[in-house]
């Protein structure tokens, strides 16, 4: 969809890295890329929620299990971060 890469050094950018090196050790793919629901209709604290939601999230698992983290987490992240950012 043209989404901008996430800024160096965020939690988006870390996670999607961490997932990338995942997958390439494991190979596997699903192939499935999770629902993307349009947030129009949320409110911006909603969509900050959302995003420092997904943050907690993926950053506890970094942190305890970074082995884990995949690509579907580091996207969904990385677009609730875009989300809560423009709206």
């Amino acid at each position: 969809m043209g989404q901008a890469q996430p800024p160096s050094g965020s939690i988006s950018s870390d996670a999607q890295h961490a997932a990338a090196v995942n997958e390439g050790a494991t190979k596997q793919s699903t192939g499935t890329t999770g629902g993307n629901a349009n947030p129009t209709s949320q409110s911006q604290q909603d969509r900050v929620e959302n995003f420092e939601q997904a943050a907690q999230a993926v950053g506890s698992k970094m942190a305890n299990d970074p082995q884990s983290v995949t690509k579907e987490e580091g996207d969904l992240l990385h677009s609730r971060e875009q989300v809560s950012v423009n709206g």
